[in-house]
């Protein structure tokens, strides 16, 4: 593994070469942490995956994240997808799972690349290398359009090493001929959707984005087990940048979000109203405050995981679990979703092998 190669203010370009299905491959990443943080403290970590035929500083410039970061003292990972020729450079291979059907419309040289096992690879590199780590009971992903799509499908690829998800403006794997009988997420699954008002006239092989936006509420709703109604919703003006090729605006939108909280883990869907097909204008403070900081992953001998107290977390400490549930996942709350997460963390090395680099 190789050491820096670039650095922008406090934002450092690196390089690994990380074992996928396809063999030895060498992939690149943004990464940004606060000015002051000592190398020996691991850091709570968000990756944020660009758009296609973008790249991680594009990303990095628009989303917001770096100020959040700085606010609250997180580290931010920007991957990048692979570049190819024009139009598929920058492209994620989402939508690819165990089984299923390579994706309509798909190129041969996306169709052979891991990145599911990239991204999986990164997040085990991030938390076990000598300094910088990241704290691995709290690593978020989002991402923009592409990058989107690419979170769902590592929401749905069964692994257990992000503790929650926010895709940003994302088609639904549906529309790409993938059933979504393929999306077998580890248990409930925090996620926090959002999508732009005027997204509504994207259309992917005749399913427009507003059927897709449906199609994966009513999924994760469904997979979450939550009631079909929201426990609570919430609407607001929000003031941000938006920034594009053109430049920056300040500009004020509006955040209508509902709440789905009966089921195992929490699920909000939010709809921005003047919002276009973006990283949602004031989502990046809002997604970290209000949502990821919220959870965490179960961790041996942390959060009362070892519910016998013998000093191991085992199959027999599942059964206590679910006779006796606590809140193993950080957010407040002692239900199914905390069985299901120890479940996951328990069964994590028969589920890890299918994205390659655990």
């Amino acid at each position: 593994m190789s050491g820096p190669s670039a650095v922008h203010a406090q934002s450092v370009v690196r390089t690994a070469v990380f074992a996928e299905r396809t063999g030895l491959v060498q992939r690149t990443w943004v990464e940004y942490r606060p000015v002051g943080v000592p190398a020996g403290e691991s850091l709570p970590t968000v990756l944020v995956l660009h758009p296609g035929a973008s790249s991680p500083q594009n990303i990095a410039n628009t989303s917001g994240w770096n100020a959040v970061a700085d606010a609250s003292r997180l580290m931010i990972i920007y991957p990048g997808a692979m570049p190819g020729t024009a139009p598929t450079s920058g492209i994620w291979n989402a939508w690819r799972w165990d089984g299923g059907p390579v994706p309509e419309g798909t190129p041969p040289s996306i169709a052979a690349r891991d990145d599911l096992g990239f991204l999986a690879a990164l997040i085990d590199h991030l938390g076990t290398r000598p300094s910088e780590r990241a704290d691995s009971s709290r690593v978020f992903m989002t991402g923009f359009s592409s990058g989107a799509m690419m979170t769902a499908t590592f929401a749905g690829a069964g692994l257990r090493s992000v503790a929650a998800f926010a895709p940003v403006s994302g088609g639904w794997c549906d529309a790409y001929g993938v059933p979504e009988s393929f999306c077998k997420p580890a248990g409930p699954v925090p996620v926090w959707f959002w999508r732009g008002k005027g997204e509504d006239s994207i259309v992917t092989s005749g399913v427009s984005r507003i059927v897709q936006d449906q199609q994966q509420r009513e999924f994760w709703i469904r997979w979450n087990g939550a009631a079909a109604t929201p426990d609570a919703t919430d609407s607001r003006p929000v003031t941000g940048t938006r920034t594009t090729q053109s430049g920056s605006t300040v500009v004020t939108v509006t955040h209508n979000t509902a709440i789905y909280r009966s089921g195992g883990a929490e699920f909000r869907a939010t709809e921005v109203i003047g919002g276009t097909h973006e990283y949602q204008v004031g989502s990046a403070p809002r997604i970290w405050s209000e949502f990821f900081s919220r959870f965490s992953l179960v961790v041996p001998g942390v959060n009362n995981a070892d519910r016998d107290g013998d000093g191991r977390v085992r199959i027999e400490d599942l059964y206590l679990m679910s006779t006796s549930p606590v809140d193993l996942t950080g957010d407040a709350q002692a239900n199914f979703g905390d069985t299901s997460a120890l479940e996951a963390f328990l069964r994590r090395g028969e589920v890890g092998t299918m994205a390659g680099g655990f």
